[in-house]
């Protein structure tokens, strides 16, 4: 098992992640832009499901993330895609709640995907507008990462590395 993610908090408005995956760049971008193989490994805080997950990977594309749990109001991640060089790289907007309802500038996130020996390294910087909205979503953010990182390790291992042709199956 890979060693747990490395956060760090270089100025006062980025957060960055460093986590390597056991495994080629190419399924790591899966297991980041298809959303059947997303709802297996990100699910929000201890509780939640995501339960839409919608992703167009492409300069101008949206994406749109529902988390749910009962008794509780769902919580809206979405945001637009700036730049995207698949498998290796993305920018993207990040706002929370729905269309038009975010009261705070959107953060922007930059995952880079690097590969070495069949091993990735993804680094995802967080910036946000401020230190106080870095501040309001940081280490929540990067403490569910690592959970959620250990469950893409799990899916690697399994069905993703079988040959495309048995896949679906």
């Amino acid at each position: 098992m890979p060693a747990p993610a490395s956060v760090t908090i270089p100025n006062d408005t980025d957060i960055v992640i460093v986590r390597t995956f056991d495994a080629p760049r190419e399924l790591v971008w899966r297991a980041h832009t298809e959303p059947q193989l997303m709802k297996r490994w990100m699910q929000g805080p201890p509780g939640w499901t995501l339960s839409v997950c919608e992703i167009d990977a492409r300069p101008g594309g949206k994406f749109r993330n529902v988390f749910t749990q009962a008794g509780q109001q769902p919580l809206e991640v979405r945001g637009t895609f700036l730049e995207v060089d698949a498998p290796a790289r993305w920018v993207h907007t990040e706002e929370y709640g729905p269309e038009g309802s975010s009261e705070t500038p959107a953060a922007v996130e930059t995952l880079v995907l690097t590969e070495k020996a069949g091993k990735t390294t993804l680094t995802l910087t967080m910036r946000y507008p401020s230190k106080e909205a870095r501040d309001a979503a940081g280490q929540g953010t990067a403490d569910g990462m690592e959970e959620c990182y250990r469950r893409i390790d799990v899916l690697l291992n399994e069905r993703m590395r079988e040959p495309t042709t048995t896949r679906g199956r």
